[in-house]
């Protein structure tokens, strides 16, 4: 969605580094100088206080509320529900008609995602119990040589990370929780949810309430990615990472803000090292290669507003997805450094 304007990012990368050379060639090296070290400053603080700033505003203001709004209305059940049946599950020998997924090979069509026809998965030999499964909709008694998954649409990045095989496996849970009694206990606790976090945030809540067949899959695969119980796949892994990311991101931004531009007051100051004709050639030149660094820095800032948005809107907003982004020749690079992972 949008791939055909991901040229953008590039140019806006172009953009910030040659603005930031040329105008800091002009400003001096001295100058720049210390403007770089105010980024970098800014930087720093903001990593370093973001995450503990961002985990306290989730506990005070978040989970107690929510926590308090759940035990008003609903028992303690979801705490202790887990998806027992599947803990030594190896998920490479689950086979769809007859083919091991370990030998699928997804048809991507030019686009991000994979259309599956799972009517006919094959979950012998894998570990599999559906005797421990019954409160999803499983008797025990099935034939788990042949269960129905339905048909099913898995993205590029979620097959890459996570596997073909647990996909599947949450497909078919999923399918199953749906037409389970469970299913409407867990509408209800996630609407209490829904209903008491910020509308931004309750967008997982909702649609796992509405019965939307892609966040019930999400969910069960958040408790096997876990080894958690609903209540825990729900509140620490679903909507616990979503708030606190961006929290973050405010904090990082205001942070990095204030002390950057608090030492760049200073810098100003000291322009007047262009003046002394003995340096000023080499003045303007060191400067642009401040500059460089400095417009870098600037990127760097841009990438983790992306990244935010990107989160906040489950990339279905067009240019704000992983899709486009991967599709960028230079912007991809600077997004996908490990240094900005302190927000995930």
């Amino acid at each position: 969605m949008g791939s055909q304007f991901a040229i953008i990012y590039d140019i806006i990368v172009a953009a910030v580094l040659v603005m930031a050379i040329f105008s800091s060639a002009r400003k001096g090296f001295v100058s720049t100088a210390v403007g770089l070290a105010a980024g970098v400053i800014g930087f720093l603080c903001a990593i370093s206080l973001c995450g503990p700033l961002g985990s306290q505003a989730y506990d005070s203001f978040v989970e107690k509320p929510l926590s308090e709004a759940v035990d008003s209305t609903l028992d303690e059940s979801m705490g202790s529900i887990t998806l027992s049946g599947i803990s030594d599950m190896d998920f490479d020998k689950i086979k769809v008609s007859g083919t091991l997924v370990t030998d699928i090979v997804p048809e991507y069509s030019g686009t991000d995602k994979a259309v599956f026809d799972l009517a006919s998965v094959d979950f012998t030999g894998t570990g599999f119990d559906a005797g421990e499964l019954k409160k999803f909709g499983f008797d025990g008694t099935e034939d788990i040589s042949s269960m129905n998954g339905k048909a099913a649409e898995f993205s590029r990045s979620d097959i890459e990370n996570r596997g073909l095989g647990k996909l599947i496996t949450a497909q078919v849970i999923a399918v199953r929780l749906m037409d389970s009694s469970l299913f409407g206990d867990i509408s209800d606790y996630v609407s209490v949810i829904g209903k008491t976090v910020p509308t931004v945030f309750s967008t997982a809540a909702d649609s796992i309430s509405s019965g939307n067949a892609s966040a019930v899959r999400s969910l069960v695969l958040t408790m096997i990615d876990t080894s958690s119980s609903v209540k825990a796949a729900v509140m620490d892994h679903m909507i616990r990472p979503l708030f606190t990311v961006a929290v973050q991101t405010v904090i990082f931004l205001l942070l990095f803000a204030v002390v950057s531009i608090a030492i760049a007051i200073v810098a100003n100051l000291l322009k007047v090292v262009n003046k002394i004709p003995v340096v000023g050639g080499m003045n303007m030149f060191l400067g642009g290669c401040a500059g460089a660094l400095k417009g870098l820095l600037s990127v760097f800032v841009i990438c983790i507003a992306v990244r935010f948005l990107v989160s906040l809107t489950e990339g279905q907003v067009i240019l704000l997805n992983d899709t486009v982004i991967s599709q960028t020749y230079i912007f991809r690079y600077f997004y996908n450094m490990n240094v900005l992972n302190f927000l995930t």
